[in-house]
């Protein structure tokens, strides 16, 4: 409850009994840093997650602009200097969620553009929570990873994240709150119909990344404690290798091997046996990068080898922070292991080969 006496919130104008009906929405707004495009620049999908959550997602130079794309509604009286203040430029990737509509009975103070309510929408703003958590860490995680191919590099950093309502007709229904974290980066001009490939695959590959270990690199990449950092990235790395060994197909054995081997059908034999003896994490990881994770190269083992030692270390009292290049690396290689769930088609259409 709010604590407030009825006289108090009516000196503030807020008039009781008052049926309020709208959509409650969050607007998350990260930075692409690595990227840069076209003013013009203005790409969008609607999409669902697997669990039936439904999501818009848009990529423009202006934040006005791809919010009138997505909600019918410029956001920023100032642009310019909303994006002075938090250090930031565009490219932007926007996402939005909304609630079902509803309508409430309270108080509330309508001043003809927006409307002020009073404690009415908790749940619904609750709501908007769980279902960030369903949508923005494998949305951010796929366009990312979409960028990087073909040697690009893409940071998703977050802006601001905004909750509101919207009225049928648009009106503004609360407060909004911003948070801020940004960084610099190099950044690489990437056309319009690049930017369109991109965000024209992330529902798929967005269906396709693990929901826990996307909700792991999206804690990792907005925290700033390295130890923090590392762990977690680190937690997505173990929770994927399993997640690849679970899931190799035994019966692509035989096709990786040289055919010319005169013991082929032994070799094959002993291999196929080899998964159910697999337990640690150094031994999955072993066996992914021979048969799962196709260009993973003896260095890329023995840099797994170190990064886990590291882990251990920390794990046994004996670091209390990880060196700055094992932050680096593991995070290199918790982004690398992701990129193995983009298919083929994706990949060659990223890189203009096709199409579709």
């Amino acid at each position: 409850m709010s604590g407030l006496s009825a006289a108090a919130l009516d000196s503030l104008g807020f008039q009781n009994g008052l049926e309020i009906e709208a959509t409650f929405r969050s607007l998350n707004i990260y930075s692409l840093a690595g990227v840069r495009c076209s003013p013009s620049t203005l790409v969008d999908v609607n999409s669902r997650t697997v669990e039936g959550t439904e999501y818009q997602a848009a990529i423009g130079f202006s934040v006005n602009d791809a919010c009138q794309r997505l909600i019918g509604k410029r956001l920023l009286d100032d642009e310019l200097k909303w994006s002075e203040e938090r250090s930031c430029l565009g490219p932007y990737l926007l996402i939005e969620v909304r609630t079902d509509p509803v309508k409430k009975m309270g108080r509330a103070k309508d001043s003809g553009e927006s409307i002020t309510t009073y404690d009415m929408f908790t749940s619904e703003k609750a709501a908007l929570g769980d279902l960030e958590k369903d949508v923005l860490p494998r949305v951010v995680l796929a366009v990312s990873g979409l960028f990087q191919v073909g040697g690009n590099q893409c940071t998703a950093r977050h802006v601001t994240r905004e909750v509101f309502g919207l009225t049928p007709d648009l009106r503004l229904v609360h407060d909004i709150r911003f948070s801020l974290s940004a960084t610099g980066s190099y950044s690489r001009h990437l056309s319009e119909d690049v930017i369109r490939r991109v965000l024209d695959e992330v529902p798929s590959l967005a269906s396709e990344i693990d929901r826990k270990v996307a909700a792991l690199i999206y804690l990792a990449t907005n925290e700033v404690d390295a130890l923090k950092r590392f762990l977690f990235f680190f937690l997505a790395v173990e929770v994927e290798t399993h997640r690849s060994f679970g899931a190799t197909d035994v019966a692509r054995i035989s096709s990786i091997l040289d055919a010319s081997l005169p013991s082929l059908a032994i070799t094959t034999a002993f291999l196929k046996e080899q998964p159910e003896r697999l337990k640690t994490l150094k031994e999955r990881f072993f066996w992914c990068s021979i048969f799962a994770w196709p260009g993973m190269t003896t260095t890329d083992v023995d840099e797994f080898v170190r990064l886990k030692a590291v882990r251990d270390k920390v794990s046994h009292g004996q670091l209390t922070e990880p060196p700055s290049d094992a932050v680096t690396m593991i995070e290199k290689l918790a982004l690398r292991l992701q990129r193995y769930r983009i298919s083929e088609r994706a990949v060659l259409k990223m890189l203009g080969v096709v199409n579709n």
